[in-house]
């Protein structure tokens, strides 16, 4: 069973979880979860002053107002689904190998979620995919900017989004793990985490920066997993999502042109 704070606010029709289960003995895989530290020589290649490309800072108070409710899933330490994206300038995705296959829009996995990297006008980042059968998602970025994580509920059921951002929780900030809550969305409903929740009226606003002003390094000194954006979908015990479009479009060949062929037109409200 979870604690849910509901966001509140015309653009904030979402639902945030706070997980009041045990995490003990879960284990989760790096892309959502933080790893232990490990050592390295001071000034190492390693070290954060020395990375190049882009980590996610701690930025300036947002307003975003949130209160408590309840959700349940289904299963509490697997998820429907798990969608990665991986981010950085555009020099890093060059070395990458990840400029070739530009696309555009969001990325829609099983079309029951939309989730895109949005800038501070609304606008979705660049998105790039790298390989064939299992392609990895890649978002360009600049540093300074300042960005939103765009979520949207395209199933017939309410979904939990459990969001991680460099490995940590934009809930607590803490090392991000499936067992942690996220946001809940009825179907149809979209939103935008704008950074780390510090209260239930505000976040600290995501922002592209050096890898050694990042939130990561400067809370624990751990920029491991910078560069990395990881979405945990869960659904709610007993339900069965389906995408929202299909679900509509067996509706229509449903549809009857001529459901009654006599009579004539009556005013509504009468039968």
């Amino acid at each position: 069973m979870y604690f849910i704070l509901r966001l509140l606010g015309p653009a904030l029709a979402a639902l945030l979880l706070v997980s009041c289960s045990s995490t003990s003995g879960v284990s989760t895989p790096a892309a959502i979860a933080g790893s232990p530290r490990s050592s390295s020589p001071a000034g190492g290649l390693d070290a954060a002053s020395n990375r190049p490309g882009l980590a996610t800072s701690f930025g300036e108070t947002r307003a975003s107002r949130a209160e408590r409710t309840m959700f349940q899933r289904e299963r509490v330490d697997r998820p429907l689904l798990v969608q990665t994206l991986r981010y950085d300038d555009v020099a890093g995705l060059e070395a990458a190998g990840a400029l070739q296959n530009p696309r555009f829009g969001a990325l829609r996995p099983r079309e029951l979620v939309a989730i895109a990297l949005l800038d501070a006008r609304g606008r979705a980042l660049p998105l790039f995919s790298k390989g064939f059968f299992a392609p990895e998602a890649f978002v360009a970025a600049r540093k300074g900017e300042r960005y939103s994580i765009l979520l949207r509920n395209d199933s017939t059921a309410k979904l939990e989004f459990v969001v991680s951002v460099d490995g940590l929780d934009v809930l607590d900030g803490k090392p991000a793990a499936y067992t942690k809550g996220g946001y809940l969305l009825a179907p149809g409903q979209s939103m935008r985490v704008e950074g780390w929740r510090t209260s239930l009226q505000s976040v600290a606003a995501f922002r592209f920066g050096a890898v050694a002003d990042s939130y990561a390094e400067k809370k624990y000194g751990d920029s491991r997993n910078v560069g990395v954006i990881g979405v945990a979908v869960f659904e709610e015990r007993g339900s069965d999502p389906q995408p929202r479009r299909k679900a509509e479009e067996r509706l229509r060949r449903r549809a009857d042109p001529f459901p009654n062929s006599g009579g004539f037109a009556e005013p509504p409200g009468r039968h």
